[in-house]
């Protein structure tokens, strides 16, 4: 059996330049572990003072029963432990 997986971010902001960063604003970003395999959202923004971010994460997976999911909604992509 296919569960497929739809998670939709709909609005995600990174924070201005005027807010303190030294050299960027932090970019959202968006990870979801499966059983199988980890998905992830794209980090670039368009360079504004007010970006706003809108992504659609979708996976297909085989398994026979719904899988639990960890989410990590973040500012910047983490490397992979």
């Amino acid at each position: 059996m296919s569960f497929c997986v739809d998670l939709e971010i709909l609005y995600a902001r990174s924070l201005p330049m005027a807010h303190g960063w030294l050299q960027k604003p932090p970019k959202p970003y968006v990870q979801v572990i499966l059983p199988n395999r980890t998905i992830s959202t794209p980090t670039a923004l368009v360079r504004t003072d007010n970006p706003v971010w809108n992504h659609t994460l979708t996976a297909r997976i085989n398994v026979h029963k719904p899988p639990n999911l960890t989410v990590f909604l973040g500012k910047d992509q983490v490397p992979p432990v």
